[in-house]
């Protein structure tokens, strides 16, 4: 599920970054700078819309190593 996500982000980044990005993450607002870093010319509605899949990516990540 977490692959099918970050396909469907749809940006010039590699998908290894933002993978990259989502696993090195410690919470929420880590992974929030982490993203901004990576989509830094990126506009605030579409920054939001990758912050919610990361974080749903996040969220599944979690749940298939527990």
């Amino acid at each position: 599920m977490a692959d099918n996500v970050l396909e469907k982000l749809n940006s010039l980044i590699p998908e290894q970054a933002i993978f990259n990005a989502i696993k090195a993450a410690k919470n929420y607002d880590d992974l929030a700078d982490r993203l901004a870093v990576l989509f830094v010319e990126t506009d605030t509605s579409e920054f939001r819309t990758v912050l919610e899949r990361a974080t749903f990516a996040a969220d599944v990540m979690g749940y298939a190593n527990a």
